[in-house]
């Protein structure tokens, strides 16, 4: 066993909470962002060049639903359409 597993361990962890409280708090997608960045750097100390590409996108994906989740609504963003 590696010196890196608890490392990996605590990236799991927090993966599970963060997914589980997306609904309840925009931070989670953030937790979630700096989970898979941190997931991307463990698989690049292995060498594991797919998952590092597949974390990166996961972690951006998220940061981008942590940007809109936190963007400010207002009403105009949900009115109808005009037709």
């Amino acid at each position: 066993m590696s010196g890196l597993y608890p490392f990996l361990v605590s990236i799991g962890a927090v993966a599970v909470v963060s997914c589980t409280c997306q609904n309840k708090h925009a931070w989670a997608f953030l937790a979630l962002s700096l989970g898979c960045l941190a997931a991307a750097v463990y698989c690049f100390t292995q060498g594991n060049w797919p998952f590092v590409v597949i974390d990166a996108i996961f972690a951006v994906g998220a940061f981008a639903r942590w940007v809109n989740a936190c963007s400010p609504k207002t009403t105009a963003d949900f009115a109808p359409a005009d037709r």
